[in-house]
């Protein structure tokens, strides 16, 4: 996934604004930021046996949550 932007997350959920996604090693994942406010990593949290990198919106924590499997790359642009 390339250019994964907070108004693509907001456009493909539902109202609870979460998105996982499982992937292998060997995936990658691109968050773009600036394309409806900043992505910030907050860590990991571990979710029915898989761990995940966790990232939210800059300006609201509560509203938007993206998980990532561990295992995939992930970066912010």
């Amino acid at each position: 996934i390339s250019n994964l932007g907070i108004n693509d997350l907001l456009d493909m959920t539902d109202s609870s604004n979460q998105l996982t996604i499982l992937g292998n090693a060997g995936d990658n994942v691109s968050l773009k930021s600036g394309d409806g406010g900043t992505w910030i990593a907050k860590g990991t949290v571990t979710d029915a046996g898989h761990n995940f990198d966790l990232f939210v919106l800059s300006s609201d924590a509560t509203q938007l949550t993206l998980r990532i499997e561990h295992e995939i790359n992930s970066n912010i642009i």
